[in-house]
């Protein structure tokens, strides 16, 4: 949202407030416990205001803001370019992923060239796990799909909030089919979860459009 507004596109008190709803009640389900905060508030201050931060400190802070920057600058530009050139759905998944398949291979053969050698081996000694790489690969594709058509049809905002609640569904899933119980912190994540996408659903609705009345055709009875 704040690329958006950067970009030219303005957005509503109440867009705001909703997502921040999403993101405060995603952050308080994925940091389950009061001490989970309250050590990653402590890792925070360390790291930003400590007199001794190391070369992996400030690098993954920097990378840090860096990927939150660009994925801002994805969601503004996505918008730009479908008003624009207004691609279909398998367009613009196509040409991302064809840029992002040749990024990774200038990646994989300059930078981290030794990584691929290190996967190659690690196939060649789990042959099995190629089916799980084929179903994650399928499955992938598959979220992509609905992913990109969000971004087409509804907008990067959609798009974004669509992303960030997943994380929460994924740990409802984790509560019903595998049995973990949620702690007080992560029920009162997920209710402001929920009452924010209400929010939002409700302030959505389109408003009925009132009926037009047409006027009756009144016959004048002329007197003889």
């Amino acid at each position: 949202m704040c690329m958006g507004t950067y970009f030219g596109k303005g957005y509503s008190a109440d867009q705001y407030l909703k997502m921040g709803f999403v993101s405060v009640g995603v952050a308080m389900v994925m940091l389950k416990e009061r001490q989970d905060i309250m050590a990653f508030v402590d890792s925070v201050s360390e790291s930003v205001g400590g007199a001794q931060m190391s070369g992996d400190h400030v690098l993954g802070i920097f990378l840090t803001l860096m990927s939150l920057t660009f994925d801002g600058l994805t969601g503004a530009l996505q918008d730009s370019f479908v008003q624009v050139f207004k691609p279909s759905v398998n367009q613009l998944m196509f040409g991302i992923n064809i840029f992002s398949s040749l990024y990774l291979g200038i990646m994989l053969s300059t930078i981290a060239r030794g990584e691929v050698w290190f996967s190659i081996d690690f196939i060649s000694a789990n042959p099995e796990i190629l089916w799980h790489i084929g179903a994650f690969c399928l499955v992938s594709c598959i979220g992509q799909t609905f992913i990109f058509y969000a971004v087409t049809t509804l907008g990067s905002l959609v798009c974004s909030l669509v992303t960030t609640t997943r994380k929460l569904f994924t740990v409802l899933l984790s509560v019903i089919f595998v049995g973990h119980n949620l702690t007080r912190t992560q029920t009162l994540g997920v209710a402001v979860v929920f009452s924010g996408l209400l929010w939002d659903s409700l302030s959505s609705k389109p408003k009925p459009r009132n009926p037009k009345v047409e006027p009756r055709n009144e016959t004048k009875v002329k007197s003889a």
